[in-house]
């Protein structure tokens, strides 16, 4: 079993935490972090790792919704973006102290959808 939440890495960084479940009795507690700048993306990972205790960060590029993707610019369509995702997946990986850090992504976006394309991805 484990537990997801989310924090949203951008201008407005905030928290949502909608689990009843008390944390000391289901681990790992992972938080997903979703954003475009490095620097509150960054904060976001310290905060959910020293103020809340979360047992591991996961970087959201996967979500396609036009709310996400589309005006706030983060999700799927860092995919087409890749310096900005790579400064703010290190920005979470330099925040991070003592949680393993991981990406959510898809296999492809638009017309980048190939598996060549989502190698060199991830390189």
């Amino acid at each position: 079993d484990q537990i997801n939440t989310s924090v949203s890495g951008t201008n407005t960084t905030s928290a949502n935490n909608t689990t009843t479940t008390s944390r000391d009795s289901i681990h790992p507690i992972i938080c997903q972090i979703g954003g475009n700048n490095p620097e509150y993306s960054g904060k976001a990972t310290q905060v959910v790792e020293d103020e809340f205790g979360y047992d591991e960060i996961n970087f959201n590029i996967d979500c396609p919704s036009d709310r996400v993707s589309g005006k706030r610019e983060f999700g799927a369509v860092l995919m087409k973006k890749i310096d900005t995702a790579v400064a703010v997946m290190k920005a979470i990986q330099n925040s991070a102290r003592n949680i393993p850090v991981s990406v959510k992504c898809r296999v492809g976006i638009d017309e980048h959808d190939g598996l060549e394309y989502v190698v060199d991805f991830i390189r």
